[in-house]
């Protein structure tokens, strides 16, 4: 995971010229809420990191991300240059992925074990939930 969010940043700070630094900084200014909220779109549809995770590197708290997330397909939509910005990014780190055949290779190995440690987590709260579900028609 952490190569894969250094080629994140690297890619922004290269296409927009805005260091990592920067986006963990509390300024506000558009370029700047723009590459937070593409960093953390990238990060958590494409590269499956929780909402607490990409928080921590982005120095905000995961409510923050949750907000990114919902304004995404918004601001997508509606302006010009968040869409131009979130193409440039989304466009280079998928060449990126895609061109380093060992990179992408283990990419895939390790977003595999993330997925089963899902599974198995959901299986697990599946099978207290049932158990619980039991135990109340039973009373």
């Amino acid at each position: 995971m952490e190569l894969e969010v250094k080629i994140l940043t690297e890619v922004i700070e290269k296409q927009l010229g805005i260091t990592y630094k920067q986006m963990m900084s509390p300024t506000r200014l558009k370029e700047l809420v723009y590459s937070r909220a593409i960093f953390s779109v990238i990060a958590r549809r494409y590269l499956n990191m929780t909402f607490h995770k990409i928080g921590e590197l982005l120095k905000r708290d995961h409510s923050s991300i949750i907000f990114y997330m919902k304004k995404h397909d918004n601001e997508y939509e509606l302006y010009k240059d968040y869409r131009d910005m979130y193409k440039k990014i989304y466009a280079s780190v998928e060449a990126l992925f895609i061109i380093n055949t060992e990179f992408n290779a283990d990419y895939l190995r390790a977003k595999i074990k993330d997925m089963q440690s899902e599974i198995d987590m959901t299986n697990a709260m599946i099978m207290k939930y049932e158990e619980r579900i039991k135990n109340m028609e039973e009373a």
